[in-house]
């Protein structure tokens, strides 16, 4: 059966056509945020209407960032899209006539994470995406863990530092306020007088920039912090980095494990791995497109 993931986030949308797994087709295209909500709901619902042209697709599942009410398909907030507070987008695209679940992003990244690798060794994973913000899913025993309101995995809002950095969430010390895409874009404006992007941060570091390596050593020792908690209240078998910044490996990798090792219970480090994603923006689409599919088991 063919299934329709799209992952909307406030800059662009990804979409694939999946069937077993693999992606037969997919595209990026620009979310066009500032063009207003009901204009992106109309993107959507042509996105969707094209290929249930094109390839007779059976169901969609969509990810988006922020609190998401996977039940009902209703979206509380999602600092990406900051008209759609209280936007109830399944009922948005009855019009469409197929199956339509939806879900935090960071959720379909884990899910597709599970889904991809294929490794019945692996029943608990926690998937971390790194980008402009911070998220986080829960695979525990083969399933998404949400907790009481549906809401867990909000490993961002994970304070590190009392009374710290201010945080978009409106608290002080979070995770994110420290490692996320934006958080490293300010610090790189204390330390150079001028915000400067994420991505050129990197490419100044590739050439041996001090103080751009150490901006990103400080941000990735506290999320190693955060992993160590994790790691030692959780004992998953892998740690999965996805989003952007996870390209970033070079940098992300040795400071997260170092932090780590110093933070966690040694036993369970040995048996964790920590890994950035194989899978790309693939993860993300394959996790979405399978919320109406056999895999539904995961959601209940």
């Amino acid at each position: 059966m063919k299934t329709l993931g799209i992952d909307i986030g406030g800059t662009n949308i990804k979409y694939g056509v999946v069937e077993n797994n693999i992606i037969i087709y997919n595209i990026l295209t620009k979310s066009e945020v500032a063009k207003g909500k009901q204009f992106l709901i109309g993107k959507i619902v042509s996105i969707i209407e094209n290929c249930k042209k094109n390839y007779n697709i059976k169901s969609i599942g969509i990810g988006i960032a922020g609190l998401v009410d996977y039940q009902r398909g209703f979206v509380f907030e999602s600092p990406n899209l900051p008209e759609w507070k209280g936007v109830n987008l399944k009922n948005e695209l009855k019009i469409v006539n197929l199956p339509v679940s939806i879900d935090n992003d960071a959720n379909c990244f884990g899910l597709g994470e599970y889904l991809l690798r294929k490794d019945k060794k692996i029943k608990n994973l926690i998937g971390i995406t790194l980008g402009t913000g911070i998220g986080g899913s829960l695979i525990l025993d083969g399933k998404i863990y949400r907790g009481s309101n549906g809401f867990a995995g909000e490993i961002g809002h994970i304070k590190v530092e009392p009374d710290g950095r201010k945080c978009n969430c409106g608290q002080n010390g979070c995770l994110e306020a420290y490692s996320s895409g934006s958080a490293i874009e300010k610090k790189s404006k204390e330390i150079f007088n001028e915000k400067i992007e994420i991505r050129t941060l990197y490419k100044m570091a590739l050439k041996g920039n001090r103080k751009v390596i150490e901006i990103f050593k400080e941000a990735f020792e506290k999320l190693g912090i955060v992993c160590a908690g994790i790691i030692d209240l959780l004992n998953p078998d892998i740690i999965v980095f996805g989003g952007g910044i996870s390209n970033m490996k070079d940098f992300l990798l040795i400071p997260i494990r170092k932090s780590i090792q110093m933070n966690c219970y040694n036993k369970l480090f040995e048996n964790v791995k920590i890994e950035v994603s194989k899978f790309g923006i693939d993860s993300a689409i394959v996790g979405a497109a399978y919320l109406n599919s056999k895999y539904n088991r995961f959601y209940n």
